[in-house]
């Protein structure tokens, strides 16, 4: 059964078919919400210039870097 924890949100343990013990956890709306705020943010962002990039703009940054390995796009 899920548990609410009242602030922070819903956290739901289960175990798979495979035996594989999983916790899922959901944030509660208001935390969501304060965290998305314009300007709450203030730490730096690495990679700030790949915002925005497309899948084509991705696959150029890999393939540059790993030009024994260039990737596939599905069409």
């Amino acid at each position: 059964m899920p548990v609410r924890l009242p602030g922070l949100g819903r956290v739901r343990a289960s175990i798979g078919r495979d035996g594989d013990f999983r916790v899922n956890t959901s944030a509660d709306r208001a935390v969501v919400e304060a965290l998305n705020a314009p300007g709450t943010y203030k730490g730096k962002t690495r990679n700030r210039a790949n915002i925005g990039l497309d899948n084509a703009g991705f696959k150029a940054l890999w393939d540059a870097d790993h030009p024994d390995e260039p990737l596939e796009l599905a069409s």
